[in-house]
Order: C-alpha cells, then sequence, then structure tokens
C-alpha cells in the first residue's frame, strides 16, 4: 500500500510542477471515450444518469452515441491543441 501512495504522491507532484500536462492526460480519456461512443461501443454508449436514459430512449442507441462521441472526440481535439499551444508559447 505504501508503494501505491508514493506513486499516487508522485503523480499529484508531477502535475503541479507541469499543469499543462493535465490537458493532455484530458485529451487522452476524451478521444478514445468519443470513438467508443461514435462506434457504439456498450462501454462509452450506456447512459450517466436518467436525464440521459431519456434522451438516449428517445432518440435511439445509434444517434444518441454518435452526438456524444463527437462532442467528445472535438472535446478531446481541442484538449489536445490546447497542450500543443502551451508547449509552443
Amino acid at each position: 500500500m505504501e508503494t501505491l501512495n508514493t506513486l499516487f504522491t508522485k503523480f499529484q507532484e508531477f502535475f503541479l510542477e507541469n499543469p499543462d500536462y493535465v490537458w493532455l492526460l484530458i485529451a487522452v480519456v476524451l478521444i478514445p471515450l468519443g470513438i467508443g461512443n461514435m462506434r457504439g461501443k456498450k462501454w462509452a454508449v450506456d447512459p450517466a444518469n436518467a436525464k440521459q436514459r431519456i434522451v438516449y430512449d428517445l432518440i435511439g442507441k445509434n444517434l444518441f452515441g454518435k452526438i456524444l462521441g463527437i462532442i467528445f472526440f472535438l472535446a478531446g481535439i481541442m484538449a489536445l491543441a490546447l497542450f500543443v499551444l502551451k508547449l509552443v508559447v
């Protein structure tokens, strides 16, 4: 358990010293999530709460997945662009 705590502490210190890499981490999470939504993968498309379930039932699994996929993918691309811009500037 001690090694897990030290690993978490190192991880936290790295992001505190290099806050620009948070954009890269966000992009690494959002881009695969967006692709998974667009491809209709169950792990990505399932609604998170009751409000999303209403929209999911109203417009259907395919359209729901495509819309969320596009949103997540574009947000991931924007996060990646912000990461690159922070490195260049």
